[in-house]
């Protein structure tokens, strides 16, 4: 890989969002992961403003049970035990690209490989369980600017019905939870777990 010319390539291609849908841009305030002790505090409420779709990872409880599955599908879990931090920072995006439907995903150069290796983990998953989800590409955040600690920027195929604009975090995280369970309700099953 040359770092250079790769991240000048992508930098290029992501400055055009193209879909063959309408893409709704995304905040997800990763509270959950954040309430762990020595963690960065979060961002002020104030920074997702801007943002047409505001949600909380806290809302989405299907967030976790992703990244944990996807963690205990690589984990030898009855070789050695379990360690004291099971999942990582690729389980937690391959979970929300899936839950959250992304399409494209912010990143700084240096987070190119965690997203890789999400998109590896969300398609070890997405052929485990029969899922119907796609690799999420990604947006480069340029240079200059530092990355938001506490909040995954992303955007989303636009879903009336889920986009939640113009609700509050809340209402929107809910209706993002709905659909989700809708989406993905093939899982929830193989899980032995009601899709509601």
């Amino acid at each position: 890989m040359n770092e250079v010319c790769d991240s000048l390539s992508i930098a290029r291609a992501s400055l055009s969002l193209q879909s063959a849908r309408p893409l709704c841009a995304l905040a997800l305030l990763t509270d959950v992961e954040h309430a762990m002790p020595g963690t960065p505090q979060l961002p002020p409420a104030e920074a997702l403003e801007l943002t047409p779709l505001r949600l909380s990872e806290a809302l989405l409880p299907d967030i976790r049970l992703l990244a944990m599955l996807s963690a205990t599908l690589r984990a030898n879990l009855e070789a050695a035990p379990t360690p004291v931090r099971l999942t990582d920072a690729s389980d937690w995006l391959a979970a929300r690209i899936a839950v959250l439907g992304l399409t494209h995903v912010l990143v700084t150069p240096a987070q190119l490989p965690e997203l890789d290796e999400a998109n590896r983990r969300l398609q070890a998953l997405a052929q485990r369980f029969n899922l119907s989800v796609s690799p999420a590409s990604p947006v480069l955040l340029p240079a200059v600017l530092p990355a938001e600690v506490g909040v995954l920027r992303g955007w989303c195929a636009a879903e009336p019905a889920a986009s939640g604009r113009g609700a509050g975090l809340v209402d929107a995280s809910r209706r993002v939870h709905r659909a989700a369970r809708r989406r993905l309700a093939g899982l929830f099953t193989a899980l032995g777990l009601a899709a509601d």
